[in-house]
């Protein structure tokens, strides 16, 4: 067991919490390796992001929007569109792993996010 809560991320990184891979299928089947890799862990949800996290991307510096605009109070993450506790998508192969199921991906490798039905 740890004495740290948790790991938090430097500069422009991305904590995000990979899903576990199932062994078995939803039927109950064990699964191989080859069937698990083919659902490699590519998608997790962000737990911190760093303090520089998408400064500087097009159209996510804060300033740049006049004081009257929502966007002007913003962080630049939120501008981007993400936030802690969203599901994402990522690169197979990208990131350092950390303790447990958790890597640190930097903030340009985030490729996807993953939109939750809307509840009707």
């Amino acid at each position: 067991m740890s004495e740290y809560e948790m790991d938090e991320p430097l500069g422009f990184y991305v904590l995000v919490e990979m899903k576990k891979v199932e062994s078995t299928s939803s039927g109950g089947i064990i699964l191989g390796d080859v069937s698990r890799d083919q659902e490699a862990v590519d998608i997790g949800i962000v737990r911190a992001i760093g303090p520089v996290a998408f400064h500087g991307y097009p159209g996510c510096i804060p300033s740049e929007y006049p004081p009257n605009h929502q966007r002007y109070t913003m962080e630049p993450h939120q501008i981007w569109g993400i936030n802690i506790g969203d599901e994402v998508g990522y690169r197979r192969y990208e990131g350092k792993a950390g303790e447990e199921l958790y890597k640190c991906i930097p903030d340009s490798q985030l490729i996807m996010l993953k939109k939750r039905k809307a509840v009707q």
